[in-house]
């Protein structure tokens, strides 16, 4: 027997009248937040003077380093012992942080004629010294809530 046009529409009538669904009720996956903020403490300063300077990165692009590269730079002035800083309205996904106490407010990270940083340096995870810089891979993060916190401690040369 082959469903006409007339009972076709019946059918559809009866599964679309309100109340009615066709599908069982599934309640919504939780909404991701539209931005999130991302708040890093910094531990070990070895000085209460000059300033923590965080490097943000959404990738290996520029990681560690490389300023312009970074998506975010957040400074404070050092006034005691740990610092905060804040990463304000970022989208979820993956990060690296890197931070340097920029100990003679000169604005920059200090480093000998290799690179090596004379100023206290830090990434994301605190990760294991090693010879070279770190990797974003030992470094990253994920973001998916409001608000994420991280420590990072600071090494000093």
């Amino acid at each position: 027997m082959r469903p006409t046009l007339r009972s076709l529409v019946s059918i559809l009538s009866l599964v679309l009248l309100p109340g009615w669904t066709a599908v069982a009720d599934v309640p919504p996956a939780p909404a991701l937040p539209v931005s999130s903020t991302l708040v890093v403490l910094v531990q070990g300063l070895p000085a209460v003077n000059g300033t923590v300077v965080a490097l943000l990165f959404p990738s290996d692009h520029g990681f560690p380093a490389k300023e312009a590269k970074a998506a975010q730079r957040q400074a404070v002035k050092v006034v005691s012992a740990t610092a905060e800083i804040r990463f304000p309205n970022l989208a979820t996904g993956t990060y690296a942080v890197t931070v340097y106490h920029d100990l003679n407010d000169n604005g920059k990270l200090d480093t000998n004629w290799i690179g090596i940083p004379k100023e206290p340096v830090g990434v994301s995870n605190n990760p294991r010294p090693r010879m070279g810089p770190p990797r974003f891979s030992d470094a990253s993060f994920a973001i998916s809530d409001l608000e994420h916190k991280i420590a990072v401690n600071l090494v000093t040369p």
